[in-house]
């Protein structure tokens, strides 16, 4: 009886590694982020941020109209911030998994 006890002490995760496996199946990739915001302009920004990535869009549509270099300075932007971005989602991602870890 005491084995089984063991046992099943030792299949229980620690803290440390709750929190590793949570930030591990949501964190994104900054290579990917770069990759697709320098492929796809403000719609691969969505990978890093779906409010950052509409309205980066919404932005690159409409304004082509005043200017059409404005969407290429977007892109820019969106290449540009990515990084940062994702570097923000992991670290908020980071503290979101410690508190649920508790």
């Amino acid at each position: 009886m005491e084995n089984r006890s063991h046992g099943a002490h030792m299949n229980e995760l620690t803290r440390e590694e709750r929190i590793a496996q949570h930030i591990e199946a949501e964190r994104k990739s900054v290579a990917a982020a770069l990759i697709l915001a320098f492929l796809f302009g403000p719609i691969g920004f969505l990978y890093t941020s779906l409010v950052g990535g509409v309205i980066m869009t919404s932005a690159a549509l409409g304004l082509t109209v005043i200017s059409p270099t404005i969407p290429g300075v977007i892109w820019l932007v969106c290449i540009f911030a990515a990084p940062f971005g994702v570097a923000d989602h992991n670290k908020l991602l980071r503290a979101k998994a410690e508190e649920m870890a508790g």
